[in-house]
């Protein structure tokens, strides 16, 4: 004699939360987003190109976008823009951005490899005779709130 009919919604709901739960906590993350508020662009031409890396990959930052953990491509339509990184896994992360202003998704250069459109990194980074590294712009996500003021340059 069964004290509970195999078939109710009481055995239903028993095996799944002896079962089902627990691997739903084992496998949530804990995310968050990241914003982004970029000033002094040149103009509200172009797009904005965010390559978002991660310390497994912070040998190709900033240049090496075919290694980057993640591109952002986003429409400009003021000289100021604000955007946002969505559910993002808590890491530690930096990343570079690009104002691509005639849409070519390449960063335009000089006759010497000096680029010519606007650029920027986490923390404002800026390198010396080159890019910045990624030590200097590295930053930590967590469950805190995590918003960046990036002023683009032009070299």
């Amino acid at each position: 004699m069964y004290l509970v009919n195999k078939n109710s919604n009481y055995m239903k709901k028993i095996i799944f939360f002896i079962f089902i739960m627990p691997l739903t906590i084992l496998f949530s993350q804990n995310t968050n987003n990241i914003e982004i508020n970029i000033t002094n662009l040149k103009s509200a031409k172009g797009t904005i190109r965010v390559s978002l890396f991660t310390k497994s990959n912070e040998d190709a930052f900033p240049s090496d976008k075919d290694k980057a953990y993640k591109i952002y491509k986003f429409k400009i339509d003021s000289k100021t823009q604000t955007f946002v990184l969505e559910n993002l896994p808590y890491d530690e992360y930096a990343f570079s951005i690009h104002h691509d202003e005639d849409g070519n998704n390449k960063l335009n250069k000089n006759w010497i490899g000096m680029p010519k459109e606007g650029l920027g990194a986490s923390n404002n980074a800026r390198g010396n005779f080159g890019p910045p590294s990624y030590k200097q712009a590295k930053f930590k996500l967590t469950d805190k709130p995590n918003s960046h003021k990036i002023e683009l340059y032009y070299p």
